[in-house]
């Protein structure tokens, strides 16, 4: 297990010492922090100047000084290279920008039309791209690949989900015309084939057939408004204040939606304390770790980033419902929980319940409390059959800023409630809940391209990212602020590394450094075997 220690936060501002006006002992906000003891002498007032130092000066400050100096590297490229422990295989980079190609998706308006599915080799060649926004792309055997594509007004999320065959030619699209809404699919984060697992599966074919007849299951984005005292004849009582929901959709090959899920619905279900519920009907927030959206635009409460099928697991085989191989787990960046919905009515449950969830709490008294505070997950999935693992779940574990509680215990609700300065993999055992492995925080002292040269990185990347395991028993990483991609031993030693290069996010459409994310930054990546591109055609 790799792990690193991490020291705590020194200060909390002389700001909030002089409003508390007694010697206080600083916690980390790793776990929120716990002033209990303080906070029986404080009235309600203090209490809540308390709450908006720490909210408005000691989080985003913290939080905007790492996001600066930590997510740029100088080398690029293939910086530690495969000597034989790697799982060799080609990766699928999903790079946000993309880079200016030759390839045109149908009806893709500029400056959207960059190739941001990128696949590389092992030596870090490029071997082919694709014309659309890889947020993510996923690409399935045979060479076919599954990405967004911006044909129109990008409102509340991108329009299209295409399916293009190896060599860029659509074979399949849907931009959810059945829904009679604008802004066509609205889709962002996640698509799976049902067919497919998440990623390479040893017992997957390597054809395509069963990649262009399965039904996609798709993350969405779908406007709630859903106001305490009602509005336009709702009455809801989640919040005084619009939030913008997500939506998950089982999508038929003719466009039609079989299945739909909102989280919305599920408040309830999800475990949130009462400070945390009050959070969410108070606290009007971007939802990504930002600053409050004040009085413009929806809360986007629960931010799902991952949607994907649990797939064949021995938990299933062993009789346990919760983890039906059709159910469907998903993540919350904003909310700090991990669950599984229901699609399958086995075990007495419903369709849409959910059924087997961690979080959104951590704290002391939660059976959580053993995995140490997850912060805006992202890709957790359930490791498939065959693979070192199976049957966990692995997630890679963000930290930065997120979470519905309340920073100092006594005070009111707030977000964001928790806060960590690194990143990690997390692999848990779903029904203990103990860790099994954990990659976090390593200070690593590597052979850069320029001999005699090394580099120290903290892995850390507050937003998108990802891990996979691999046959080999090695877990593929993205840093995806960075853009880097790294492969690991079960023991931490790193055994491949690449760095994206500015010239595959070169597109038009550049977010820039210094922006919202450096111009390299990675969605995901995805390891697949040499065999998925057997039957892959020979493109002009």
């Amino acid at each position: 297990m790799k792990t690193c220690s991490i020291s705590l936060l020194p200060v909390i501002l002389l700001a909030t010492i002089a409003v508390i006006l007694i010697p206080q002992v600083v916690h980390s906000f790793w776990y929120g922090a716990d002033f209990t003891e303080i906070a029986q002498y404080l009235d309600n007032d203090a209490k809540d100047a308390l709450t908006d130092v720490l909210l408005q000066d000691v989080l985003p400050s913290i939080d905007q000084n790492i996001f600066i100096n930590d997510n740029t590297y100088g080398d690029s490229g293939v910086t530690i290279p495969d000597t034989g422990e790697a799982y060799a295989g080609y990766t699928l980079l999903n790079v946000i920008v993309g880079r200016l190609c030759g390839r045109t998706a149908p009806g893709s308006i500029a400056p959207f039309n960059s190739c941001g599915a990128l696949l590389i080799d092992m030596e870090g060649n490029l071997v082919n791209e694709w014309p659309m926004m890889a947020v993510p792309a996923e690409i399935v055997p045979g060479g076919d690949v599954l990405g967004f594509v911006i044909d129109g007004p990008p409102i509340g999320g991108i329009p299209t989900l295409m399916q293009m065959d190896y060599c860029g030619e659509p074979v399949w699209s849907w931009s959810a015309d059945t829904l009679a809404r604008p802004g066509g699919a609205r889709v962002h984060h996640d698509i799976q084939v049902k067919s497919n697992q998440v990623y390479h599966a040893p017992d997957l074919d390597t054809d395509n057939a069963g990649s262009r007849e399965g039904r996609v299951l798709v993350l969405s984005n779908h406007d709630e408004f859903l106001p305490q005292f009602g509005f336009f004849g709702i009455d809801v009582p989640w919040s005084n204040f619009p939030l913008q929901d997500d939506a998950i959709y089982e999508v038929e090959r003719d466009g039609s939606v079989s299945w739909s899920w909102f989280p919305a619905d599920h408040i309830s279900e999800l475990g949130f304390s009462d400070e945390a519920l009050d959070a969410i009907r108070f606290v009007r927030s971007q939802g990504i770790g930002g600053p409050p959206a004040g009085n413009f635009g929806p809360t986007d409460w629960a931010h799902l980033n991952t949607a994907g099928y649990v797939g064949e697991n021995k938990m299933y085989d062993m009789g346990d419902e919760r983890f039906h191989p059709d159910n469907i787990i998903i993540d919350s960046r904003t909310a700090n929980w991990i669950a599984i919905i229901a699609r399958h009515t086995g075990g007495g449950y419903t369709q849409g319940d959910i059924v087997w969830k961690v979080g959104p709490h951590f704290h002391d008294g939660y059976k959580e409390n053993r995995l140490n505070q997850i912060i805006g997950p992202h890709m957790a999935h359930i490791i498939p059959e065959g693979l070192p693992g199976e049957g966990n779940v692995m997630v890679f574990d963000n930290g930065g800023m997120a979470g519905y509680d309340v920073l100092a215990k006594g005070t009111e609700g707030t977000y964001p409630a928790t806060i960590r300065h690194y990143s990690r993999i997390l692999e848990f055992d779903p029904i203990t809940l103990e860790k099994v492995w954990e990659y976090n925080c390593p200070v690593e002292r590597v052979t850069g391209k320029n001999s005699g040269r090394y580099l120290e990185r903290k892995f850390y990347s507050r937003l998108i990212s990802g891990a996979q395991r691999t046959p080999a028993g090695t877990t593929v990483i993205t840093e995806g602020m960075s853009g880097r991609i790294f492969e690991v031993d079960e023991d931490g030693k790193l055994v491949w590394e690449y760095i994206v290069p500015e010239e595959f996010a070169n597109g038009v459409f550049g977010i820039g450094p210094g922006g919202f994310l450096p111009v390299t930054s990675t969605y995901r990546s995805q390891r697949i075997p040499y065999s998925w591109l057997n039957d892959a055609p020979v493109c002009d």
